[in-house]
């Protein structure tokens, strides 16, 4: 319960830290870059309450590796996918249409991952988002793997992975219009 409390007083600063930040990329790499290293201090933020706080049970445990840590880890993952698009050029009049192709592709090979979670589907909870699990390899995730197994479970990153690119496809398609 206080590590509930705790991380979503932590996310609630982040995301005011990160109002002054253009979601738009339009050439202002310089701005992705510095939301970026916000959203690392924050995670690092996270990674340090977790150092210092037990968690009650397995179901805060699931709760904390399959909600409240990707909530944390997909603000860097979009902010990585935003600096690539710059560094493709995709913000600055490139058709995204070839990199929409690929995550549609992206989400197709994580398909029955991609139900899971979009159902909130339970079954295999307690396998992937418990700590200490060997974090399974994805390409759904731009960030390197985590190497401290107190921080990381089987899937998270998938749920970051996931989450990131959604809100990646929104800023791609509204390149389309």
């Amino acid at each position: 319960m206080l590590l509930e409390l705790e991380s979503r007083f932590l996310y609630n600063r982040l995301l005011s830290e990160l109002q002054p930040f253009s979601i738009d990329p339009q050439g202002q790499l310089a701005n992705i870059q510095e939301s970026l290293l916000v959203c690392m201090t924050y995670l690092e933020e996270l990674y340090s309450l977790l150092r210092v706080t037990e968690f009650e049970d397995s179901k805060e445990e699931v709760q904390f590796f399959k909600y409240v840590k990707p909530k944390f880890s997909v603000e860097v993952e979009f902010r990585l996918r935003l600096s690539r698009a710059i560094e493709l050029g995709i913000d600055t009049g490139s058709n995204p249409e070839m990199e929409i192709a690929q995550m549609r592709k992206l989400f197709s090979e994580y398909g029955d991952f991609v139900s899971y979670y979009r159902e909130g589907l339970t079954h295999n909870d307690h396998a992937w988002f418990i700590q200490g699990q060997m974090p399974l390899p994805t390409r759904l995730c731009l960030l390197p793997t985590e190497e401290n197994p107190r921080f990381t479970s089987a899937r998270d990153r998938w749920i970051s992975g996931l989450v990131a690119i959604e809100r990646y496809n929104e800023w791609l398609n509204s390149k389309l219009i």
